[in-house]
């Protein structure tokens, strides 16, 4: 009897932290990051950056774009099963994961806003 108490509290915990996680990832906001300050060091870490995407490439629920702001330019790849419309020259505000790609940076995006202007 002892055990199956303990096991529905810990399991009751488990799900009750998974949710308070998953909420809380609504809540986050990462610092701005100029694309021109990222270096390896970035890599494995999330990011937010902005700016306009100049070129843009689809591939079934892939989208690979190049995007830039005023410090430099950095290539974006973002997987969704969503039927979302990006186009060339759109201002975005994305949320990612850095990483390095054929020895250079790019980031895996986890969100893409796009901005009103």
């Amino acid at each position: 009897m002892q055990e199956k108490t303990l096991t529905n509290i810990s399991l009751s915990t488990s799900v009750c932290g998974i949710i308070i996680l998953f909420i809380l990832s609504f809540f986050i906001k990462y610092d701005l990051v100029a694309i021109g300050d990222m270096n390896e060091e970035f890599t494995g870490k999330t990011v937010r950056i902005e700016g306009q995407i100049i070129s843009l490439r689809q591939m079934e629920n892939t989208f690979i774009f190049d995007l830039q702001d005023e410090t430099g330019i950095i290539p974006i790849v973002f997987y969704t099963e969503e039927d979302i419309h990006i186009e060339k020259n759109t201002f975005v505000e994305i949320t990612g994961t850095v990483s390095m790609y054929n020895c250079k940076l790019e980031v895996k995006a986890e969100r893409i806003i796009l901005q009103d202007f």
